[in-house]
């Protein structure tokens, strides 16, 4: 440009010379020569030329920068972002299509609106607190809000505000770039759901470990009792017999009165009562039988029940049975796992202390399991009573009625059976029994 003015200078220059040698003077009295103005008209030709390539460079120079200003309006235009020019009184001056398409508004719509109009507005102090620091603080500011969209529908945006230099005498305009961030909001949104997901199977998991480790304490703590209390009823049974022969011996050969022989009876009685304690001691560490056999697990049912009918009909109990439509055949000792069952049975009819309730037998198949559920309506077990329940000898009921050996003995039961017995109780509503084993195995 400093060129094309210096050249324009000395073209007019030039010509100024040459319209003054060309006017007639009255002191002039020689013409000019012909070498000078042939000189002169070549150093106007010469400018000329020089001029029309300073022209031709202008206009390419034109059309390079109509080129570029193409390039930045579509670079501007269809930015994967929005950009908006903000007045210092909130106002939109400029917007790119791209925002116009996210707010789902006319470009020429956007222009003299606020932004704030665009903001949802429970955000809206989002956006003016981050306007005020912007402008206070002269730096980038950056801030995620919900925007919304003609039809009210919401969008996760990410707005970056810089403050612009002075504009034709105004300060306080500023750029800002909006970012459609409602696919990182819905993964992080995703990713929490999973992680709050993970930390209750966690829970659960954990939960469900220590239920684990406690019922595998506790049968330790059974097996290891079961073995001491089969070594104390071995080591009884010889005193035990010779009471009985002594006792025995003098009823046949002393002379007694009726007392005394009443006597001799009563405590003959006794050591029939400690003989069978001590086989339910024994029955508690070892079955009584080891040969598994095939066994259709609804005709022991049905066989039990029809010893309990009588027990059923005077306590005035209603008993219902639902049974599994497919129940498989299973591998068992048929005796223990009656034996089972019809102590589970007795204890319930024992837990329904007045005229009238309820008994349900209930039986599933669980893939490769079976199960057996006895659910009474009686008056259920008190919760620092359930750690104990399988513990020899230990019994809520009085001593007329029970020994405290029926669940021992049937918890060794299951378990040479590689099962488990799962008791539920609301104190007052009634208890759940529910024997779980699986279908085939070694007892």
């Amino acid at each position: 440009m400093a060129r094309n003015k210096g050249s324009t200078k000395k073209y007019a220059d030039l010509r100024k010379r040459a319209e003054a040698m060309m006017m007639p003077k009255e002191d002039i009295k020689k013409p000019i020569a012909p070498e000078e103005a042939r000189k002169l008209i070549h150093e106007l030709h010469t400018y000329q030329i020089e001029l029309e390539l300073q022209n031709e460079e202008l206009l390419r120079t034109q059309q390079e920068l109509q080129k570029s200003y193409h390039r930045y309006t579509d670079l501007y235009d269809f930015a994967p972002v929005g950009y908006v020019t903000i007045s210092d009184k909130g106002l939109i001056l400029e917007a790119n299509l791209t925002i116009a398409d996210m707010l789902t508004v006319e470009r020429r719509f956007l222009i003299k609106q606020p932004l704030s109009k665009f903001i949802f507005n429970e955000d809206q102090d989002i956006y003016y607190q981050k306007c005020r620091v912007l402008l206070k603080a002269n730096e980038q500011q950056t801030c995620e809000l919900r925007m919304q969209k003609k039809d009210g529908t919401l969008f996760h945006a990410q707005l970056k505000s810089v403050i612009i230099l002075e504009v034709d005498g105004v300060s306080g305009q500023y750029r800002t770039v909006i970012t459609d961030i409602s696919g990182r909001k819905i993964a992080e949104e995703k990713l929490h759901q999973a992680h709050d997901k993970l930390e209750q199977r966690v829970i659960e998991r954990t939960k469900e470990l220590k239920t684990t480790h406690d019922q595998l304490v506790h049968a330790e703590k059974l097996s290891a009792i079961g073995t001491l209390a089969a070594s104390v009823a071995h080591e009884f049974n010889n005193p035990l017999f010779g009471i009985h022969n002594v006792l025995g011996g003098i009823k046949q050969r002393a002379s007694l009165d009726e007392d005394d022989r009443e006597l001799i009876d009563m405590a003959l009685l006794e050591c029939e009562r400690i003989k069978h304690l001590i086989q339910d001691l024994q029955d508690f560490n070892r079955p009584s039988s080891q040969n598994l056999a095939p066994m259709d697990m609804h005709m022991a049912i049905n066989s039990i029940i029809m010893l309990l009918k009588s027990i059923f009909k005077t306590k005035k109990i209603t008993f219902t049975k639902h049974f599994a439509p497919e129940m498989p055949i299973i591998m068992a000792v048929g005796d223990q796992i009656k034996q089972v069952l019809l102590n589970l049975l007795h204890n319930a009819v024992d837990a329904i202390p007045k005229q009238g309730g309820t008994i349900t037998l209930t039986t599933e198949v669980r893939e490769k399991k079976v199960a057996i559920h006895i659910q009474d309506s009686g008056v259920g077990i008190k919760q620092e009573n359930m750690a104990r329940i399988y513990e020899p000898f230990y019994t809520t009921k009085p001593a007329v009625k029970g020994t405290g050996l029926g669940l021992s003995v049937s918890h060794g039961i299951i378990k040479k059976h590689r099962g488990i017995i799962e008791v539920h109780s609301d104190e007052g509503k009634g208890t759940t029994f529910s024997i779980i084993f699986p279908i085939e195995g070694e007892a």
